[in-house]
């Protein structure tokens, strides 16, 4: 429910932001709602692995994070194709700063749009796959019997 909810916050706050025109509207969305979507969803598939592992908390944690930060690499590559897919190089020059041909420049929306609809069959897999762990009797019981000999 967490990843649903709070991925879907994040996705129309980015695809809002293909649409801005300006850069605080941009930032507010973009930033603002991403950042707040991906921060409540950071947390559940590390609290979900060490349920299913308890015993490898470290290793889910290192595949876990080792997965998010692939995942920005593959996505860089991507964005970067779906911008500017013959390899450009900026050849406006404005003083010190280099500037992209308006042909690669007007991709950015595009670019955008295209890795939210890929981002929302992500998020929809996610909410479908991602579970906690079943409590069974076993496992209360257990619990039980810990805190019986703590006391």
């Amino acid at each position: 429910m967490i990843v649903g909810c709070a991925g879907s916050f994040a996705l129309i706050g980015i695809f809002c932001s293909s649409y801005t025109t300006t850069l605080a509207p941009y930032l507010a969305l973009y930033t603002g709602m991403n950042g707040l979507g991906c921060g409540t969803c950071y947390m559940v598939p590390l609290v979900c692995g060490w349920e299913y592992f308890p015993e490898k908390k470290g290793m889910v944690t290192g595949v876990v994070i080792g997965a998010y930060g692939f995942g920005s690499f593959f996505f860089s590559l991507l964005s970067t194709h779906l911008v500017n897919p013959t390899g450009a190089n900026p050849t406006i020059a404005d003083g010190k700063n280099v500037f992209y041909e308006p042909e690669i420049a007007n991709n950015v929306p595009y670019m955008i749009r295209t890795l939210v609809y890929i981002w929302i069959g992500l998020v929809l897999a996610a909410t479908l796959l991602i579970s906690r762990r079943p409590k069974s009797r076993v496992d209360i019981a257990l619990k039980i019997m810990q805190q019986k000999q703590q006391e």
